[in-house]
């Protein structure tokens, strides 16, 4: 059988976190840049940075060019070592995530199917361990792409893609590479990596948005009547 790399997303298509992740971002933009007098950081709104398949540096950059400052490496860092203790903080305080409906049995039916199963996310790497065991899906992904790998969605899903076959002693070109999210920038960067795409309309993008993307397979939610089966077969069918 051909191993099958699954890279996931998490916001939105495996978990919703009801703002959780603004409000810890403006909580380490304040701090940070409250330091270096920055005179517009108290009144800032990232209401208008895209936070639905972007990447946490991605994230950063825009606030930063909102407020007019160069996004350093070193800035970029700080407010990036900022909002990991900002998110922590708000799990601590009142767990904010919701696991979406479908996404545990998801999860447990394509490693019942044998597939190899990490992340492809735009979070950085700290934060998507966070979000996956604040869900109780901890110890089900063994790899991964993440926003601290790269700010750009394609290379960060290579990246995952290649750790994954590095896992299973594979070559990457042995491999099927299935990408599962909901927005057109994970369809777009699975894409760019020649990945198959499996598209869910929970979280950024309307079902049909999605739709006329083009994905691979596309369903309303990871509760599908048909998703264990379908996904699994999908995923492991002959190429």
């Amino acid at each position: 059988m051909t191993p099958t790399l699954i890279l996931w997303d998490i916001d939105g298509t495996l978990l919703r976190g009801g703002g959780v992740g603004k409000r810890a971002m403006e909580a380490a933009f304040r701090e940070v840049m409250s330091e270096l007098a920055a005179p517009a950081v108290a009144t800032l709104d990232l209401a208008s940075v895209p936070f639905h398949g972007n990447t946490d540096p991605a994230i950063i950059a825009a606030g930063l060019a909102l407020l007019e400052q160069l996004p350093s490496v070193e800035l970029i860092d700080a407010i990036a070592r900022s909002y990991l203790i900002a998110l922590h903080a708000e799990v601590l305080r009142e767990p904010p995530f919701r696991r979406l409906p479908g996404a545990l049995e998801a999860v447990d039916a394509l490693a019942r199917a044998g597939t190899h199963q990490g992340l492809g996310t735009g979070n950085l790497e700290a934060a998507a361990w966070l979000k996956v065991a604040a869900i109780d899906l901890a110890g089900r992904f063994s790899f991964g792409g993440f926003g601290s790998d790269a700010a750009d969605r394609a290379e960060l899903l290579r990246i995952g893609r290649d750790r994954g076959a590095g896992q299973l002693g594979v070559a990457v070109g042995s491999c099927r590479v299935v990408v599962i999210g909901d927005t057109l920038r994970d369809i777009a960067a699975a894409r760019a990596i020649g990945a198959d795409i499996i598209a869910v309309a929970t979280g950024g993008d309307s079902l049909a948005t999605l739709q006329a993307a083009s994905p691979d397979l596309l369903f309303e939610t990871l509760a599908a009547p048909e998703i264990t089966t379908s996904v699994a077969a999908f995923a492991t069918r002959a190429r």
